[in-house]
């Protein structure tokens, strides 16, 4: 739950700013939507087509990733079995939600730099998140059961992929809290 919101969104992972509708069958909705796109989890701003089999749609796309969760900027492969594809890439990641930079982390959600065989690294890090998909800064703890610890938490959101902030509550069945 996020901004001004009276309501929120069913079937819908977030709810943003001032939302007068929903998409169904999408999981974010974004802003002044006119449509929106069938088997994708996002609507993001004027969008003339759409992404099949993809989760996000973002800006002008003349392709799309197959088997892929998202398709961001030109994008010459795609990285199978790999929900974002994120920049060129020579390589891509096996069984990983996230591809961006040199090399990969297997059975990790998201790679930015080295070292290998680390899961879920960004930046520089000494440590991980276990059972959280991504490491996002200085942590000193980490959010079971959460997909993102982000900053300095003082608790977590149950049920909620993303802790972000101080928050006062959260949003069942949603995705993001923010």
């Amino acid at each position: 739950y996020s901004g001004e919101c009276e309501g929120y969104i069913p079937h819908c992972s977030l709810y943003s700013g001032e939302c007068e509708g929903y998409i169904p069958h999408c999981s974010l909705y974004s802003g002044e939507c006119e449509g929106y796109i069938p088997h994708c989890s996002l609507y993001s701003g004027e969008c003339e087509g759409y992404i099949p089999h993809c989760s996000l749609y973002s800006g002008e796309c003349e392709g799309y990733i197959p088997h892929c969760s998202l398709y961001s900027g030109e994008c010459e492969g795609y990285i199978p079995h790999c929900s974002l594809y994120s920049g060129e890439r020579d390589g891509y990641i096996p069984h990983c939600s996230l591809y961006s930079g040199e090399g990969y982390i297997p059975h990790c959600s998201l790679y930015r730099l080295y070292p290998p065989l680390f899961p879920i690294y960004s930046g520089e890090c000494e440590g991980y998140i276990p059972h959280c998909s991504l490491y996002s800064g200085e942590c000193e703890g980490y959010i079971p059961h959460c997909s993102l610890y982000s900053g300095e938490c003082e608790g977590y959101i149950p049920h909620c992929s993303l802790y972000s902030g101080e928050c006062e509550g959260y949003i069942p069945h949603c995705s993001l809290y923010s």
